[in-house]
């Protein structure tokens, strides 16, 4: 079979595949195509209320399936999350997943605070409002849709498995998925401003 896909970040792909026009994505997307997905909604809440993402299969404009989709924190967030605290450093989310989504995750890693739902132009907008108020912003990513927010953030790191423009765009880039190694990070900048001065 022949593809040709085109995605649409923080929303979905749409391909066509042969003849058929398929659609994988969110439901504020399908939605907006005009795309009817109340026959599952009763199974979409239940998933949603677990904290889930959900990703909608639409096959030529008719819904296919439903997938749900559970993240879990990388090891050694919490951690992290309690040193940066005990650094006095607030500690923010901002994702394009559903605040139902991303509350339990923030919540089992001890972030302070989740913007959901954002665009990457909403996530960018989110780092420029908060450099406005003199506020110097890291940001950790790991995804193609975080290049431009980690370009607007002050100090930007990228995890080992990371895609290529993030990895291109940030300022450190951990060789493995440790995150709990941003705190050595941090510590050796300390050490590193404290020398200069």
């Amino acid at each position: 079979p022949t593809a040709k896909f085109h995605s649409i970040p923080d929303q979905g792909v749409r391909a066509e595949v042969d003849t058929l026009e398929v659609l994988l994505g969110n439901e504020s997307w399908l939605e907006q195509q005009d795309i009817d997905v109340a026959v599952i909604q009763d199974t979409a809440k239940q998933w949603a209320k677990l904290g889930d993402t959900l990703i909608y299969l639409v096959i030529d404009n008719k819904l296919a399936a439903l997938f749900s989709l559970r993240d879990h924190i990388r090891k050694g967030a919490r951690e992290l999350m309690d040193y940066l605290h005990s650094q006095g450093i607030e500690t923010l989310m901002v994702t394009g997943d559903t605040k139902a989504s991303a509350l339990p995750i923030a919540d089992l890693a001890g972030i302070d605070s989740v913007t959901a739902n954002a665009s990457p132009a909403r996530k960018i907008k989110f780092i420029r409002d908060l450099q406005t108020k003199g506020r110097v912003v890291a940001m950790i990513g790991d995804g193609i849709n975080d290049a431009p927010v980690l370009a607007a953030a002050n100090v930007s790191l990228v995890v080992g498995n990371a895609v290529g423009i993030a990895v291109e765009t940030a300022d450190y880039i951990l060789v493995d998925s440790d995150i709990r190694k941003v705190a050595e990070v941090l510590d050796i900048s300390k050490q590193t401003l404290s020398v200069v001065r």
